[in-house]
C-alpha cells in the first residue's frame, strides 16, 4: 500500500470513534446528523489544505516543483475565506 494511503487510513482509523462518540452527543441533543457529518467532512477539508499540516498544499507542491509554494498557498487562500464564511 502506498505511504499516503497508509496515513490516510491511519488518520481514518483515529478519527471514526471520535466522530461516533460525538455522534451520540448530536443526536441526543437533537441536532441533524446529517448536518453534522457535512461539517465534519468540511473541517477536515480544511485542515488538510492550512498548516502546519497541509498535506493538500504538499502534494500539490511535489507535483507542480516549479510553482513556489506561496503561490499555492496564496491559491487556495480565497477558497479558504469563503469556508470559513460559510461556517461561520
Amino acid at each position: 500500500m502506498p505511504p499516503l494511503a497508509r496515513e490516510r487510513f491511519r488518520s481514518l482509523s483515529k478519527m471514526l470513534p471520535v466522530f461516533f462518540t460525538f455522534l451520540l452527543i448530536i443526536v441526543q441533543q437533537g441536532l441533524d446528523p446529517v448536518w453534522f457529518g457535512i461539517y465534519v467532512i468540511i473541517m477536515s477539508e480544511l485542515a488538510a489544505i492550512t498548516p502546519p499540516i497541509g498535506v493538500n498544499v504538499y502534494v500539490m507542491a511535489k507535483v507542480a516543483p516549479e510553482v513556489p509554494l506561496m503561490e499555492i498557498f496564496r491559491g487556495i487562500l480565497p477558497f479558504f475565506v469563503v469556508a470559513c464564511w460559510w461556517l461561520r
